[in-house]
């Protein structure tokens, strides 16, 4: 839920895993797409950013067996011998944060 606590944060709370899991949320990422559509403005690359984050923020803090099928949410699958999927999207994740570094970006 995003409220005001977590879009301005003060400098204790900027470390608080629970107040960035608020912000990179399926919900956050949702309202993006919706006002996306709604009022034609291009937020659809920051809505793709906050689902890889997120993903990235269940596929690492797994700690259960059963997550993915309490939470509906096949991000949050364990890693097993048979399913590999998670081992799979951290590479292309790795692969992903490792092209976005060697980019050049224009300074402001």
């Amino acid at each position: 839920m995003l409220n005001h606590k977590v879009l301005h944060p003060n400098v204790i709370e900027r470390v608080n895993v629970e107040l960035a899991c608020h912000f990179y949320s399926e919900s956050t990422e949702s309202a993006l797409v919706h006002f996306s559509e709604e009022f034609g403005k291009d937020w659809l690359s920051t809505s793709r950013f906050i689902r890889l984050v997120c993903q990235f923020f269940n596929t690492v803090n797994n700690k259960s067996l059963f997550k993915a099928v309490q939470k509906r949410d096949a991000s949050r699958k364990p890693v097993t011998k048979e399913n590999r999927s998670q081992l799979n999207f951290l590479a292309a994740f790795l692969s992903w944060v490792q092209q976005w570094q060697a980019k050049q970006w224009k300074k402001a």
